[in-house]
């Protein structure tokens, strides 16, 4: 009775170890750990997703009263986990290099900073996870009477909705991904009897993808990293892109096409008076007379010719004047 009563308490734990693998993307933990990602939660938050994980882990390992035989929480034989192991591991790293290089044409190298907190959460989020499914989902199905290969090809199924890497705008890749780590690490378990291969695969596999991707994870589609999308917006050589070339602010003029590097300059020295016009130059402007400088400040009343001249000026140069003249 005290048995049963201690599998059942397992189990509730099971479940909140099961909620709390769904929030993981509130947590920024696991896969979705991105270092660039502007809405990413702080380091307190990502560590108390470990925090809580291995807690609950550490109290099933407790409460259940066989959790080295029904469970698998245990590593398994020396030989076989490093064999098994490097099997894993070196099958994630080729599968991870291979798609780096069919998706980008190249390996992706991250920033130098971000290889610590990406190893730290490849390595937590493998535990986590390889306990959790592998192990005590596993175990338990394999002690209920589940054929072996039935429970490995079940816990593979339950662990990719748990992960919702399946959701819509996810790269397929990553949906491929965790089911086979969900059936390799699986078949491993079972094989070595102990979870411990498939965590050294798992482990390995995601610090792979974060080299070779840069992403934990959340592994893009085609067109929208942020160098492809630069690449796009980016003008051909030899282009000008007008819309650095206009500035707004108040009092803006339109500007037109012109280059951005030009800039407008203020007169060395005071604007010619209109009869220090040379006769080309008033022609070239394409008007009869030449328009009056008026300067700023005290001498405006200077510049503006008395009104009798002005008058005179007008019926000299008049057509109209010169007619009237002559008919006097």
């Amino acid at each position: 009775m005290l048995e049963t009563v201690r599998i059942l308490v397992a189990g509730g734990i099971f479940m909140l170890l099961l909620l709390l693998r769904l929030e993981a993307q509130r947590f920024g933990a696991a896969e979705y750990d991105e270092p660039k990602n502007p809405y990413r939660p702080g380091l307190l938050t990502r560590l108390s997703w470990y925090v809580l994980g291995f807690g609950l882990l550490a109290a099933i390992y407790v409460v259940h009263p066989y959790p080295h035989d029904d469970l698998y929480l245990i590593a398994g034989h020396r030989e076989d986990v490093l064999t098994f192991g490097m099997l894993l591991a070196g099958i994630g790293v080729l599968q991870a290099g291979a798609f780096a290089w069919y998706r980008y044409g190249e390996l992706r190298l991250p920033a130098a900073s971000a290889y610590p907190g990406a190893g730290i959460n490849a390595i937590a989020s493998a535990v986590i996870d390889e306990l959790s499914f592998r192990g005590v989902l596993l175990g338990a199905l394999v002690t209920i009477g589940v054929p072996a290969w039935n429970a490995v090809l079940l816990q593979a199924v339950i662990y990719v909705l748990f992960t919702r890497l399946g959701a819509p705008g996810r790269h397929p890749y990553m949906l491929l991904l965790s089911l086979g780590i969900g059936v390799a690490a699986g078949w491993a378990t079972v094989t070595t009897a102990g979870v411990g291969a498939a965590v050294v695969g798992h482990a390995v596999t995601s610090f792979a993808l974060f080299v070779c991707t840069g992403h934990a994870g959340q592994v893009t589609h085609r067109g929208r990293e942020p160098e492809e999308l630069e690449q796009k917006r980016r003008v051909p050589d030899g282009w000008l892109d007008a819309r650095r070339a206009l500035r707004t602010h108040d009092g803006a003029e339109p500007l037109g096409l012109v280059d951005a590097r030009t800039r407008r300059t203020a007169p060395t020295g005071p604007l010619p008076e209109p009869r220090n016009l040379a006769p080309d130059s008033a022609a070239e402007s394409g008007r009869s007379e030449p328009r009056w400088a008026l300067p700023l400040g005290d001498d405006l009343d200077a510049a503006v010719p008395p009104s009798g001249a002005s008058d005179s000026v007008r019926r000299s140069r008049s057509p109209r004047g010169r007619v009237g003249e002559g008919q006097r």
